[in-house]
């Protein structure tokens, strides 16, 4: 495994924190990893903070655009609902009028000729 990292890496620690960040399960593992190789705490904190500062940017427009494409749904949702809810209501209504309608139109014309 760490010849595939030193390969993917080579020598580059800020971004192989900022991929561990996206890739989950792996932040914990790229830290001991890192912090194997590099010896210098101060500049391990840094390209972590920097790191996390780059993910934060990334990821806390896509979570507002998913928020709101949520609450969009939620809003077509509730008047789809209503708008199924009245077509279920006027088929009802209309096949209602029409028995009754029809039955009493049927019944005069029935009675009429005889």
């Amino acid at each position: 495994m760490e010849p595939i990292i030193n390969s993917i890496s080579r020598k580059k620690m800020f971004l192989i924190l900022l991929a561990s960040k996206f890739i989950y399960g792996s932040r914990l593992i790229t830290i001991f990893y890192i912090s194997k190789k590099e010896k210098s705490l101060k500049k391990l904190i840094l390209y972590n903070t920097l790191a996390i500062i780059v993910w934060i940017l990334i990821i806390a427009p896509l979570i507002w655009v998913i928020g709101k494409s949520v609450f969009v749904s939620f809003d077509v949702l509730r008047d789809f609902r209503k708008t199924i809810g009245l077509a279920v209501l006027f088929a009802i209504a209309i096949y209602v009028l029409n028995r009754v309608v029809i039955s009493k139109t049927i019944r005069h014309f029935a009675n009429k000729k005889r």
